[in-house]
């Protein structure tokens, strides 16, 4: 369904994901700047065995509490994106109500 609507399917996608990935890296990079920081002050000569298993849990944490909701919001946008493009293959596009291509974001496929 996505192969006939690619242009739009494409730029919806990248739109909701690029920002988030743009934050994502930039957290990340924070995140383990920091942790490399822990881990080098209080780890010096294995001063502190509980340092390491500490620095992974953070990233650990980090990792999670991040691919858990954008798993979430991956979900609904497939189901958006299922609900416009399959209602179109399904029925000939001409054939759809005006207020449901104005909802769905309707747009004639780009071949």
């Amino acid at each position: 369904m996505a192969e006939l609507n690619w242009g739009t399917t494409i730029q919806y996608i990248r739109e909701f994901r690029d920002p988030i990935l743009l934050n994502l890296y930039e957290k990340a990079a924070e995140v383990q700047e920091i942790v490399a920081e822990i881990y080098e002050k209080h780890n010096r000569n294995k001063k502190d065995p509980k340092v390491p298993e500490l620095t992974i849990k953070v990233i650990h944490d980090f990792a999670f509490n991040n691919a858990v909701p954008w798993h979430e919001d991956w979900k609904e946008i497939g189901d958006k994106l299922l609900t416009a493009y399959w209602a179109i293959q399904a029925t000939s596009a001409t054939s759809l109500p005006a207020w449901w291509k104005e909802l769905i974001g309707y747009t004639p496929p780009v071949r």
